[in-house]
């Protein structure tokens, strides 16, 4: 009988020792997890920052290209008016003067 009992007690003890190298592993693996959660974390980050940067500056360079072309068009249009003013402005006055005159 004490035999039975000193076997049981043997097994209970390796059952326990089991556990607790498994209770352990499983710490370290959860610190591992996360340690490597934490590195994904800052490396997707970096990334991001990299690519918002990225999209930024070529969003910065489209814009001031589309400002400088609505300028240069815009200048365009005001030379334009300018030379028809020039050329037509008495045309013009004499337009409103009848036109005021015949009412």
């Amino acid at each position: 009988m004490n035999e039975i009992i000193d076997r049981i007690s043997e097994i209970e003890a390796a059952s326990a020792a089991i556990i607790e190298d498994a209770n352990q592993k499983k710490k370290e693996f959860a610190g591992l997890m996360e340690q490597r959660m934490k590195e994904f974390d800052i490396q997707t980050e970096a990334e991001t920052e990299k690519k918002l940067a990225s999209l930024k500056q070529a969003l910065e360079e489209k814009t001031g290209q589309e400002l400088a072309r609505l300028k240069s068009s815009t200048l365009a249009v005001q030379k334009a008016l300018r030379e028809t003013y020039r050329k037509n402005h008495t045309a013009y006055a004499e337009q409103i003067l009848t036109g005021m005159i015949k009412g």
